[in-house]
């Protein structure tokens, strides 16, 4: 796992892996990958902007936007 950060009202997680796939993991154990075009190899960081959404880097040396309820922007 390359990246963890969690979701503004902390009931959810976002992590990426070395494949370039974020995924959310839910309170109750789910886990799915976020919809959309990843990161091309590790995801190496997710932070959350001022705005709500997440905002990612990989070692694909590109930022992608997250929505949390809709995926990649």
């Amino acid at each position: 796992m390359g990246a963890i950060t969690r979701s503004a009202d902390s009931k959810t997680f976002f992590s990426g892996d070395s494949s370039g796939c974020i995924r959310r993991w839910t309170s109750d154990g789910t886990c799915e990958p976020v919809e959309g075009a990843g990161h091309i190899g590790l995801g190496v960081d997710i932070v959350q902007t001022k705005e709500g959404k997440l905002a990612t880097t990989g070692y694909d040396d590109s930022l992608k936007l997250i929505s949390e309820d809709s995926g990649f922007e």
